[in-house]
């Protein structure tokens, strides 16, 4: 609403408390320190590997040394929901059990239903498809159409480039990895370490969101968790502001 007669793409960055409500609290917001960057205007693979680069590197900066960002693409997932041909209620389930690792509950929920067999068995594969580059065969062996073929080469090419970047060894993939908000419409990624039961950083691409609020923009961002990370450097011994080196992996990346 207040850069729209900017120049795009824009790359914004903030800090600041946010606030949580949840039925848990009893009327009562939880409040806890986030900053982040949004890259606003450009949709490209490149622009999904800036964002993942950066999370890495803000990362490695506060002084970790040991963690993982997970990578999804939620395209293969509502491709295959349309495809099934069931309501809003079964697929919202099957999307919570496969978010959970719950193959079994999948299954289940599946059986007896008017779903194409390939289609079942596409969902059921889902959250046992993830791991390093070398999963994006088996997810392509369960690509049904051409949304699921893109959401597979639209994170061969991300691959590609974090190996360029030398940050491959940070990052996996993971095809079950999918969120309750529906806003997202790409890639989507959650970063762990040890010391917390709770992403550190969590982002993803909402290309339809911004056109609520003036003018229609594909964007993707990420929002790093203050609170979650100083809880884990505490926990791992690290002091602040002793950054750890970034490791060059791109001469041995297969891509």
């Amino acid at each position: 609403m207040h850069f729209a007669d900017s120049d795009f793409p824009l790359r914004l960055s903030y800090e600041g408390s946010t606030f949580v409500n949840s039925a848990e609290y009893q009327g009562r917001l939880k409040e806890s320190r986030q900053m982040g960057v949004e890259l606003i205007g450009e949709d490209s693979a490149e622009a999904d590997a800036e964002i993942i680069a950066l999370t890495c590197r803000m990362l490695l900066a506060s002084g970790l040394q040991e963690f993982q960002v997970s990578v999804g693409e939620v395209n293969f997932y509502k491709a295959l929901a349309d495809k099934s041909g069931l309501d809003e209620e079964s697929t919202e389930t099957i999307r919570e059990l496969i978010s959970n690792k719950n193959f079994f509950g999948v299954a289940e929920v599946l059986d007896g239903t008017k779903a194409a067999p390939a289609v079942k068995e596409a969902m059921q594969k889902l959250p046992q498809l993830f791991g390093s580059a070398e999963i994006f065969d088996a997810a392509e062996a369960f690509a049904l159409g051409e949304r699921e073929k893109s959401a597979v080469a639209r994170l061969r090419r991300i691959h590609e480039i974090l190996c360029a970047k030398g940050l491959d060894r940070y990052v996996s993939f993971d095809f079950g990895l999918l969120s309750k908000y529906n806003y997202y419409t790409g890639i989507i990624f959650s970063a762990f370490t040890y010391g917390t039961g709770e992403p550190v950083a969590r982002g993803g691409r909402y290309d339809l969101l911004l056109g609520h609020f003036g003018r229609e923009n594909p964007a993707v961002g990420v929002g790093l968790y203050i609170d979650q990370l100083t809880s884990s450097l505490i926990r791992q011994g690290i002091s602040y502001g002793e950054p750890a080196k970034e490791t060059d992996t791109s001469d041995g990346c297969k891509v």
